[in-house]
C-alpha cells in the first residue's frame, strides 16, 4: 500500500469518493433550490463544499496537510454544520453533509469526531423540533438522517483503524527484511574475511617470518619474497577497504542515484573501463534493503562484467517506469554467453547471477539476464519501492 505524498493511498481513494459523492450532492442542492431564493446559508454552504471537494481531489498532496493537521477536517464539517443550522434541516444542503460525516471518522479521532457526533446530533434535532412538528410523515426526517450520518461516521473510522493497522503491519514487514538483509549480510562478511583476508594476513604471516633467513642464505630470493610481501599487503588492504565501504553503506544517507552512480564509478577506477550512466538525479526509495540490495546487485553485475565480458562497451541505466517500480540495468556489448553457459557456469560454482537474483528476491524483486553470444549481455533489476510488501 503505497502513500501518496505522505498519505495512505487507500485513505486517500476514500476520501477522494467522499468528496465526489459530495460534489453529487452539491448538483443536487443546485438542481432542488433552483428557481428559489439562494439563502447565504445556502450560498456559503454551496461555495464551500464546492471548493474543499475541488481542492481534495484536484490537489492530493494537500491532504497531507489534513494528516498533520486534522482540525482542518474538523473545521470543514463545522462550517457544513453552519451552513445548515442556518438553512434548516429540511435544506438540501443535508445531502452535502452526509459525506462528510465519512470524511470526520477518516480524519477525526473516535474521542474527538465522537463529541462532535453527539452536539451536531444534538444541534439537528433541536432545530427539527423548531422547525418541523414530529409526525408519522417525519419519521425519516427525525430517525433515518442522524442514523445514517452516525453510520457514515462509524465506517469512516473503521476505514482509518484498518489504514493504520494495515500502515504499522507494512512496518513491521519492512523492518523484518531490512533486519533479515542485514543478518544475511553480515554473514556473508564474516565469510569473505574469513576466506579472503585470513588467507591473505596468514600468507603475509608466513612470508615475513621466512624473510630474515632468506635475507641471510640468499638475498635475491630475499628481495622477490618482499616484492610478495607487498603485492599482498597491498590485496588485503584492498579487501579490507571493500568490507568497510560495504558496512558504511548499509547506514549511508545517499540517495539511490547517488549510490549507484557512486557504485558505477568506483568500478570503473578499479578495472580501468569506462562506464556510461544514464542515471536520473531524482529516484530514491525509503526502503534501506532497496537501495542496499540493488546497489549490491550492480556491483556484481559489474564484477561479472569485469570477469567475463571482455573488452566492451558498458552501460548502467537506473529509471522509473511508473510511479511505483524502479529498473535498474547494466549493458554490455561483450563476449555474452548462451543460456546453457550461464547454467553450466552457475554449476561450476560461479554463482554471480545467482547471487543476484537471491538478492533481488529478499526484496520482492526480480533479476532478468539476457545474453547473447557475440552481442553482449543485459541484467535487468525491477523491483518495487517499497520492496517485498504486498499491496
Amino acid at each position: 500500500m503505497a502513500d501518496v505524498h505522505g498519505v495512505p493511498r487507500l485513505l486517500v481513494s476514500v476520501t477522494q469518493t467522499a468528496f465526489v459523492v459530495r460534489l453529487v450532492g452539491l448538483l443536487a442542492t443546485l438542481v432542488l433550490i433552483m428557481g428559489r431564493e439562494l439563502t447565504p446559508a445556502i450560498l456559503v454552504g454551496v461555495v464551500a463544499a464546492g471548493l474543499t471537494s475541488y481542492l481534495g481531489l484536484a490537489r492530493p498532496e494537500y491532504l497531507s496537510l489534513v494528516s498533520r493537521h486534522p482540525a482542518l477536517a474538523l473545521a470543514d464539517l463545522v462550517l457544513m454544520a453552519v451552513a445548515v443550522g442556518f438553512a434548516g434541516v429540511d435544506s438540501p444542503l443535508v445531502l452535502v453533509l452526509l459525506p462528510t460525516a465519512l470524511l470526520l471518522g477518516l480524519w477525526i479521532d473516535r474521542v474527538a469526531g465522537g463529541i462532535v457526533i453527539v452536539c451536531l446530533l444534538a444541534v439537528y434535532l433541536l432545530g427539527l423540533q423548531a422547525t418541523t412538528p414530529v409526525d408519522q410523515g417525519s419519521f425519516t426526517v427525525t430517525a433515518i438522517l442522524p442514523f445514517v450520518f452516525i453510520i457514515l461516521w462509524l465506517l469512516g473510522l473503521v476505514i482509518a483503524t484498518a489504514v493504520e493497522g494495515e500502515r504499522r503491519a507494512q512496518a513491521v514487514v519492512r523492518d523484518a527484511i531490512a533486519n533479515a538483509a542485514a543478518s544475511s549480510e553480515r554473514t556473508a562478511i564474516a565469510r569473505e574475511i574469513h576466506d579472503s583476508m585470513a588467507k591473505s594476513l596468514q600468507g603475509i604471516v608466513m612470508t615475513s617470518a621466512a624473510l630474515p633467513t632468506l635475507m641471510e642464505r640468499d638475498p635475491t630470493g630475499a628481495r622477490e619474497h618482499a616484492s610478495q610481501l607487498q603485492a599482498m599487503t597491498t590485496q588485503a588492504v584492498h579487501q579490507l577497504r571493500q568490507i568497510m565501504s560495504s558496512l558504511r553503506e548499509r547506514s549511508s544517507d545517499q540517495t539511490l542515484s547517488s549510490a549507484v552512480a557512486e557504485a558505477a564509478m568506483a568500478w570503473q577506477a578499479t578495472s580501468g573501463r569506462t562506464v556510461e550512466l544514464a542515471v536520473r538525479q531524482d529516484l530514491d526509495t525509503e526502503d534501506d534493503a532497496v537501495r542496499y540490495e540493488l546497489v549490491h546487485s550492480l556491483t556484481e553485475a559489474l564484477d561479472n562484467v569485469r570477469h567475463h565480458a571482455g573488452p566492451c562497451r558498458v552501460v548502467v541505466a537506473l529509471e522509473c517506469p511508473s510511479t511505483d517500480r524502479l529498473v535498474l540495468k547494466v549493458s554490455d556489448d561483450g563476449v555474452g554467453m548462451s543460456a546453457h553457459a550461464l547454467t553450466e557456469a552457475a554449476l561450476a560454482g560461479h554463482h554471480g547471477v545467482v547471487g543476484i537474483r537471491e538478492r533481488m528476491a529478499r526484496i520482492g524483486g526480480l533479476a532478468d539476464v539476457v545474453s547473447v553470444p557475440g552481442r553482449g549481455t543485459t541484467v535487468t533489476l525491477s523491483v518495487h519501492r517499497e520492496g517485498l510488501i504486498e499491496r
